[in-house]
């Protein structure tokens, strides 16, 4: 019963001592000399660059994925290869599926024969595993619409399906 009041008392003893007694008030010190800060300024101002500075740095960097156009090249093809950057997306990218020794091609269509694309090899996935089956069960060419990205490795274009699908055959009203 009496305990409890002591250890009360003590820790507000304890507390009272740690902060050097009652409060009083301090004396401030003097403000400090002005200092000329015009020259300070134009120092910093020399040392960072403006924000329009940066700003054109960062755009300058910024890589640009430039789509990709459809073309219709055959997998032995010589025609000019650009390789693409590593993370370019291909989106909703028309295009047939093709046994190339132990690799499945993706060969996308083109609406400009002069410019055409290179095929890519397609690294191995669930979704090309869906495609592969289709295609080989089908002898009309079956036309592909994917998305992905494009991975590079040793100078050549691979691309990882995200997104396959099959365009709808136009029947008899086909060209």
């Amino acid at each position: 019963m009496f305990a409890r009041p002591i250890l009360i008392s003590i820790l507000w003893a304890l507390a009272f001592l740690q902060h050097d007694g009652p409060a009083t008030p301090r004396k401030s010190e003097p403000p400090a000399p002005p200092t000329d800060q015009s020259s300070e300024d134009e120092d910093e101002s020399a040392s960072y660059p403006s924000a329009e500075d940066v700003l054109r740095t960062i755009l300058e960097a910024k890589p640009k994925n430039e789509p990709i156009l459809p073309t219709n090249t055959p997998i032995g093809s010589t025609a000019a290869r650009r390789l693409l950057p590593e993370g370019t997306p291909i989106t909703r990218r028309a295009g047939r599926l093709i046994k190339d020794g132990e690799w499945w091609t993706y060969v996308f269509e083109s609406n400009n024969p002069d410019e055409p694309e290179a095929p890519m090899k397609v690294l191995p996935s669930f979704y090309l595993e869906q495609m592969a089956s289709r295609a080989e069960s089908e002898s009309t060419g079956t036309v592909f619409i994917i998305s992905g990205f494009v991975t590079v490795y040793r100078g050549e274009n691979f691309i990882l399906v995200q997104m396959a699908m099959t365009r709808a055959g136009s029947g008899n009203f086909s060209p």
